[in-house]
């Protein structure tokens, strides 16, 4: 892109950069995505982007960084979409429980749904002692 088209495309409103920059950018971050989902240690996948994309330290984790946030993003949808999708089969299974009277396997579902939902709480007990020595000093002023 000529100096020209820049300013033209900057004039414009858009994103100045630079075709090969982002081809660099687009690899740098598939392999740093990859090598998340396979669970390498961060100081090695910045190694790896330092070394195969002549990255800096701070950009190579700056590139890290966007990938860990765009890989829990992604598996905070899948599962949510997973919750939602079986809450869905439950009360399905609640209706037709119903529908053909059967109302302690409806109970039993609805059960379930209340405790996917969180909303029993588990008791604790908790009992012991506690044994702890200290020191009680008197100051005489």
């Amino acid at each position: 892109m000529t100096d020209e088209e820049l300013r033209q495309k900057k004039s414009d409103g858009g994103k100045l950069r630079r075709d090969a920059n982002n081809a660099r950018y687009s690899n740098a971050s598939s392999m740093a995505l990859s090598l998340l989902r396979m669970n390498y240690d961060y100081d090695y996948i910045i190694e790896r982007l330092k070394d195969e994309f002549d990255y800096t330290d701070n950009s190579a984790k700056k590139v890290l960084d966007k990938n860990k946030r765009k890989l829990k993003n992604s598996v905070e949808k899948k599962i949510d979409k997973m919750a939602e999708d079986n809450i869905n089969r439950i009360e399905a299974i609640i209706d037709e429980c119903y529908e053909q009277r059967k109302y302690t396997d409806a109970l039993k579902a609805i059960d379930m749904l209340n405790k996917m939902g969180g909303q029993y709480t588990q008791k604790l007990d908790i009992n012991g002692n506690l044994n702890q020595e200290f020191t009680i000093k008197i100051r005489e002023d």
